[in-house]
């Protein structure tokens, strides 16, 4: 079993203690977001869990937990979003050099292939246009050189909520970045630079036709790592859970929406900034599930 922490909410920064209580406990509680009173005992014993996917903005506050996870021999790397929008975009997410530098950290302590940088989602909007983006990707690549080897890129989809929230910053609706040839142009370029900075390019659930643009379809929880990790098959299919297109692998998610405090205008997962900050508001870190339930 692999367990995602989490698609839902940023467990590392926000949760660590919760997660090394829930760690000594060998389980935690998880409601389903679709269906409130379904409720599942995910096991977290060694014995279970094959290997954690920890995905985060901030793994600073977490790494007291890590180091509960390394004793207990669990294999697992983290999917590290930068994006560098800044305001109004991302009202509470580390300035840039303050993530660089974790990101650094981060890297130094588990290696290059188990820190993976995520550049997603790709927006545009008033000011972030296509050659923003090409500017943007090629400072932040320059300043991870040497520290990933992947980074995954995805195209913001435009979801009612989405829209919505972005739409009320300014009054305008954002574009579909993946509509005509310029993605795949913004791909190319994006793939020539991370290739200049000794990593490669995979795009997550993006219906593209990537021949010759040198990015690859990719996985965020990617099967072929994690048995490099861990030294040996695993036992996981197709996740039937997500979208059509994305390669993802089985796992078991151990957050809540609702509860995530970046309060990223774009978020997926928040139904709205204010309920994320009110999930946030209701944890107990003693308590088996992320939020009362």
């Amino acid at each position: 079993m692999i367990i995602s922490a989490s698609r839902r909410t940023d467990i590392p920064a926000f949760y660590s203690k919760w997660f090394r209580n829930r760690l000594d406990a060998g389980f935690c509680l998880v409601q389903n977001p679709f269906r409130k009173s379904q409720i599942s005992r995910i096991s977290l014993r060694r014995e279970e869990v094959d290997a954690f996917v920890f995905w985060t903005r901030n793994p600073d506050p977490f790494l007291e937990a890590l180091d509960a996870v390394d004793a207990g021999g669990f294999p697992y790397y983290f999917l590290f979003t930068l994006t560098g929008y800044g305001l109004p975009l991302e009202p509470s997410v580390p300035a840039v050099d303050s993530a660089v530098e974790s990101l650094k950290r981060l890297s130094r302590r588990l290696g290059s292939e188990r820190v993976v940088w995520r550049y997603d989602p790709i927006i545009y909007r008033r000011g972030i246009t296509p050659a923003w983006h090409l500017e943007n990707f090629s400072r932040l690549a320059e300043r991870l050189c040497g520290h990933v080897v992947a980074v995954k890129v995805s195209f913001l989809d435009l979801y009612r909520k989405t829209n919505r929230r972005m739409a009320a910053i300014d009054g305008f609706a954002p574009e579909d970045p993946a509509a005509g040839p310029g993605a795949l142009d913004l791909l190319a370029s994006m793939a020539r630079i991370a290739a200049g900075n000794g990593m490669r390019i995979e795009t997550c659930a993006e219906d593209l036709n990537l021949s010759g643009t040198g990015a690859s379809r990719g996985a965020c929880i990617d099967l072929p790592l994690l048995e490099r990790l861990c030294s040996g098959p695993i036992r996981a299919d197709k996740d039937p859970g997500q979208r059509p297109l994305c390669m993802c692998v089985s796992s078991k998610d151990i957050g809540t929406t609702d509860s995530c405090g970046h309060g990223c205008v774009y978020c997926y997962a928040n139904s709205s900034i204010e309920a994320g900050k009110k999930g946030l508001s209701r944890h107990d870190p003693f308590g088996p599930s992320l939020l009362p339930l």
